[in-house]
Order: C-alpha cells, then sequence, then structure tokens
C-alpha cells in the first residue's frame, strides 16, 4: 500500500531517492578502483 502510495506521490521524491542511491554507487564505485589502482601501482 505504502509503495504505491510512493509511486502515487510526488516524482521529486522518486527523482531524490533514485538520485542519492546513484550518488552511492558512484561513490563505492569510484573508491574501488581507487583500491584497484593503488594495489595495482602503489
Amino acid at each position: 500500500m505504502s509503495f504505491l502510495a510512493l509511486f502515487r506521490g510526488e516524482p521529486s521524491t522518486i527523482c531524490g531517492i533514485t538520485g542519492r542511491l546513484s550518488q552511492k554507487l558512484y561513490e563505492m564505485l569510484f573508491v574501488a578502483l581507487f583500491m584497484v589502482n593503488e594495489a595495482r601501482f602503489g
């Protein structure tokens, strides 16, 4: 019920949630690549 309410709610809220999730994902990916580079060349 709350799931449908979320989808029926403001698109900006959904965009904000997905934006935050994607930002976290990009941060983790960047950190992982940085660690791999450090391990390889450091």
